[in-house]
């Protein structure tokens, strides 16, 4: 097992631009998540052989943590690719992509 690690989740931008695209996620709250790693799937994609990994963050629920979109790890920003409560709003799962290899 390897050590918590302190992430930063991130929430969707407010703001727009003049054109009405949304600006860079905005940072929103620093935790601390106990990652597992996956062993990842493989596929082809265009005739190339794709490996990819994910890591399962788990850290305490907080209100409002579906609506985080991105996650940073070790100085990386990774988007979320799910959250997945455990029991009664006790602890949270956070999956995010570590690697795509080709």
């Amino acid at each position: 097992m390897v050590g918590n690690k302190n992430v930063t989740l991130y929430m969707p931008s407010t703001e727009q631009d003049s054109l009405g695209e949304a600006g860079a996620p905005t940072p929103w709250r620093k935790v601390w998540a106990e990652p597992t790693y996956s062993g990842g799937s493989r596929r082809t994609v265009a005739g190339r052989l794709v490996s990819e990994h994910t890591m399962v963050l788990t850290t305490r629920w907080l209100p409002d943590i579906e609506r985080c979109t991105d996650v940073e790890v070790d100085g990386k920003m990774r988007p979320i690719e799910s959250i997945v409560p455990e029991g009664r709003r006790w602890k949270v799962h956070i999956s995010v992509m570590i690697g795509k290899y080709a």
